[in-house]
């Protein structure tokens, strides 16, 4: 019987033996994750080049993503498809996401040297420009998902910008993007429980 977790096990096997590209699929992968770092951050006035910054990056961000991969692939490899694995998956993922909003504390109040911090104008225009030329790029290779991804990540700063005229600092301009925020997640989850019930329906039907 296919599950997910076995549909990704199998595609999995499969691309590993895809070796042709892979070192430009992975950096295109890590470019993007660090386009989604700064951009949101651009759009909300949160953005400064600090030290701090770099090395959330480096060590948190990427690392983090690298990691969870890891272990998702090794669960698999050792339990296959089972309760287990879902429970481990899940598990995990929640660490990796505490250590997300510990290192998001840390960034915004330990910064450790600021390179640059640019005025909010400035951060919203570049965050702009940034925003339509990764969308721009996205499309130009095909990638609608990753492009409708960063645009969706960007709307709630975008609203909250549009409706106050101010930043992160500004509590209307907090309140518009939660809720847009909270809109879009429920939707998502929407979308997801929805696609995956149609999905099992099918795999049983077959």
């Amino acid at each position: 019987m296919n599950t997910p977790i076995k549909n990704y096990a199998d595609t999995f096997s499969k691309e590993l033996n895809l070796t042709q590209g892979i070192y430009k699929y992975i950096f295109y992968f890590i470019s993007f994750m660090i386009i989604m770092v700064v951009i949101p951050r651009m759009l909300d006035n949160s953005f400064q080049l600090t030290l701090a910054l770099m090395l959330y990056i480096l060590f948190i961000f990427i690392g983090s993503l690298v990691l969870i991969l890891f272990v998702i692939k090794k669960l698999i490899m050792t339990w296959g498809d089972s309760k287990k694995t879902y429970i481990a998956v899940g598990f995990s993922s929640a660490i990796v996401f505490g250590i997300y909003i510990l290192s998001e504390y840390l960034l915004r109040h330990y910064p450790i040297f600021i390179f640059w911090s640019p005025n909010q104008t400035t951060n919203f225009i570049i965050g702009i420009i940034l925003l339509l030329l990764t969308m721009a790029i996205c499309l130009l290779l095909k990638k609608k998902y990753f492009a409708g991804l960063i645009l969706i990540l960007s709307l709630p700063n975008i609203i909250s910008r549009i409706f106050t005229g101010g930043d992160y600092s500004n509590k209307n301009f907090l309140i518009i993007s939660s809720i847009v925020l909270t809109i879009i997640s429920l939707s998502f989850i929407a979308y997801i429980v929805v696609q995956y019930y149609r999905d099992k329906k099918s795999i049983d039907n077959n």
